[in-house]
């Protein structure tokens, strides 16, 4: 049923999810499978830029965690890494976290109802 939620907001923001994938409970992590054959370059999955998981639509979404992974940033060791991959780490994490949780923030706006769909 997520799948099918995730697939309808995807078209609904002019994105595609192939009916020749689906998510499959049994596996050990959530993931997806092919349910037929699959023809050389044929399109699967697309997604609308605007619904990417971008540092840019993190910091929007996250004003506060994105002013704290700064601060963080700023204090870690120069061979760390950038900060905008720590700022979608940190926000992956906490989103993952809320959802196992049951508190999906935000639902009414389209990008992050994509984000509650896929988790």
């Amino acid at each position: 049923a997520c799948h099918l939620r995730l697939q309808q907001l995807l078209q609904a923001s002019g994105g595609f999810w192939s009916l020749k994938l689906e998510r499959e409970a049994t596996l050990a992590v959530p993931g997806i499978v092919a349910n037929a054959n699959i023809d050389v370059d044929e399109e699967l999955v697309r997604t609308p830029a605007t619904l990417f998981l971008s540092p840019g639509a993190v910091r929007r979404a996250a004003p506060e965690l994105s002013a704290e992974v700064h601060r963080w940033a700023a204090q870690a060791p120069c061979d760390n890494q950038p900060e905008d991959l720590m700022l979608q780490a940190a926000f992956l994490s906490q989103h993952l976290a809320e959802s196992s949780q049951g508190q999906r923030r935000g639902t009414d706006d389209a990008v992050r109802a994509v984000w509650n769909a896929f988790v």
